[in-house]
């Protein structure tokens, strides 16, 4: 078949397409299409204008996705004569739902519908994924609909221009190839969702398949994780494991995760109002000391705490399951684990499911609820349970002669702030945040700066249950927050999204009691010493089991910053929304 066959082949086929004039609102969903993701792109190309994929080549790529999406749903009104109106109003009213969800997103987190955002919401709780609504205000639904409506108004007044006059045959061979095109790539995606579930490039989709694939994605990769964590806690990872401990008693090692917790927020990182009393004694009397320029792993607590309890570190070409865990790691080594937790447990790709169902004992407030049915109340629910399971039983001291390894997981700073703290913690009020950025900004601020008191209330009560044992507690955040005060997305009240300062510059306290500070003075020393490096809670597993005496196959001492050879050879990187960031360090001195 020559050249000339193949073109008379395809224009028969073009000839049988249906006009590509279609009645007046049919006309209008094509414009509507046309205006409103341009609308859409033009704000992605200000934040992505580096990127390959939002080079002409891929823009043109997106117009033949719009037009290919178009006409499919043209050609299935044409084939049931009956629901033509039906079908054109469902087409209407997708692409306006579209338009209205990408927005937002834009409009509050700085980024479009992509798979990463679908993991997250999808990856954890529901009361973690209802937060990304959080920005949902009435203001932001007036700029939506506003913006929206604008884009009707042009796409009725573009409407009105007969268009037939500059559009020829080759309109007919434009929808051909767009919904060949369509119908092509949407098979690669369904192979790659269900096959080697590769995420969709934002460049090389439209907002339909956005919406279409990318939830699937994150759905299909959820339902692995089971094999994932399976796979993580597998002894086979912990060949070559060795054990010398630096200890000759029993110790309790306590890792505190907060959550949402920023470090310039805190008295004791110089904020200017006492939002850490207790902290700020703990640091004077020596019993406690913060880190200067801590970094968060990720601006989300499941890719945070897969990073902060492996020792993955994003080693290029691994995932986070082909690491052994540091619950495994402690329990290999003789210690007795306990997991406490004030968060939901439900999900299989939760916190709790991941890292905490791999403990001895979990334990939290809600029992079967699991903190679901149950609302969640306030982080002091766990200082009763901590103190009653802190104390090893008889059968525990001979089956873990080390000690006792817990993590205590807080609710923290979670929103909504005003839930996370007792009326009587509710000591800031508007009047007195920093800096004024509006009624609304500042209750929350004020809020969240009360969740903050109580979180050092917490921290101080537990401190104070350990203090006569040797014990070493160090706490720190899973993240930060961004509190309407960041420049790009002035309209945040929440993390996720792009990864921006705010969310990944975070608090990390270590306490040491009295008796462990008295039985081991130069491991004292050499921690307060290094409490100006720069660090990333992504190194926190191989720090904490090389400071113990772990060692395993996958430790490292230059990303130790305990250690003497501390000399990470990767930049400190946040993973967030359209990928990994980086941050000036912290210049200044802001702890003692």
């Amino acid at each position: 078949m020559n050249l000339s066959s193949l073109i008379v082949f395809f224009d028969g086929i073009a000839r049988r397409l249906p006009s590509t004039y279609q009645n007046s609102h049919q006309r209008f969903n094509m414009l509507f299409v046309f205006v409103s993701q341009l609308c859409i792109e033009v704000w992605i190309f200000q934040h992505n204008y580096h990127s390959i994929f939002y080079s002409p080549i891929f823009f043109s790529l997106r117009v033949v996705l719009w037009i290919g999406w178009h006409y499919l749903f043209v050609y299935a009104s044409r084939c049931i004569p009956l629901f033509t109106r039906l079908v054109t109003w469902v087409e209407s009213i997708a692409w306006s739902i579209l338009f209205w969800v990408e927005f937002f997103l834009l409009h509050v987190y700085q980024t479009n519908l992509t798979d990463r955002l679908c993991n997250v919401v999808v990856a954890t709780s529901w009361r973690e994924s209802s937060e990304f609504l959080s920005g949902l205000t009435i203001e932001s639904v007036l700029k939506i609909l506003g913006v929206w409506g604008l884009m009707v108004l042009i796409s009725l007044g573009l409407n009105r221009i007969d268009f037939r006059r500059y559009i020829g045959v080759w309109g007919k061979w434009l929808v051909l190839f767009s919904i060949f095109g369509t119908l092509y790539l949407t098979g690669i995606r369904a192979f790659n969702c269900y096959g080697k579930v590769f995420p969709i490039p934002t460049g090389a989709s439209c907002a339909m398949d956005r919406i279409v694939w990318n939830p699937q994605v994150a759905i299909v990769r959820v339902h692995r994780v089971g094999k994932q964590v399976s796979q993580m806690r597998s002894p086979q990872l912990l060949k070559g494991f060795k054990v010398q401990s630096v200890f000759h008693e029993p110790v309790d090692i306590v890792v505190i995760l907060g959550e949402t917790a920023r470090a310039d927020f805190f008295q004791t990182y110089g904020f200017s109002r006492s939002t850490t009393p207790r902290l700020d004694s703990l640091v004077k009397t020596g019993d406690a000391f913060c880190f200067n320029d801590a970094r968060s792993a990720a601006n989300t607590t499941v890719s945070s705490s897969k990073r902060i309890f492996t020792f993955w570190n994003d080693m290029p070409g691994k995932e986070w399951y082909e690491f052994p865990d540091l619950i495994s790691c402690f329990a290999q080594a003789g210690y007795a684990t306990r997991w406490y937790t004030n968060q939901e447990t439900e999900g299989e790709n939760s916190v709790e499911f991941i890292f905490g169902t791999g403990a001895q004992q979990l334990k939290t407030p809600y029992g079967k609820s699991a903190g679901v049915f149950s609302k969640i109340s306030f982080d002091g629910l766990l200082l009763p349970i901590v103190q009653h399971y802190a104390q090893l039983s008889i059968v525990e001291r001979k089956s873990a002669p080390a000690g006792l390894f817990s993590v205590i997981h807080l609710m923290g700073s979670h929103q909504a702030y005003y839930e996370r703290y007792p009326r009587k913690f509710a000591r800031f009020t508007a009047q007195d945040v920093p800096v004024s950025r509006g009624t609304q900004a500042d209750e929350a601020t004020a809020q969240y700066m009360n969740t903050l008191l109580y979180t050092d209330h917490v921290l101080g009560s537990l401190f104070a249950h350990y203090r006569e044992r040797p014990a070493l507690i160090i706490y720190f955040s899973d993240h930060g927050e961004s509190v309407y005060d960041n420049a790009l997305q002035p309209n945040l009240c929440g993390h996720g999204g792009r990864a921006c300062m705010e969310q990944a510059d975070v608090p990390f306290v270590v306490m040491l009691t009295p008796a462990f500070r008295s039985a081991y003075p130069e491991l004292t020393r050499r921690m307060y010493e290094s409490r100006f490096r720069p660090i990333s809670t992504a190194w926190f597993t191989n720090t904490l089991t090389l400071t113990v005496g772990i060692e395993t196959p996958y430790s490292d001492e230059r990303y130790n910053f305990f250690g003497s050879q501390f000399s990470p050879q990767t930049e400190r990187k946040t993973e967030g929304e359209d990928g990994r960031f980086t941050f000036p360090p912290v210049k200044v001195r802001r702890v003692q």
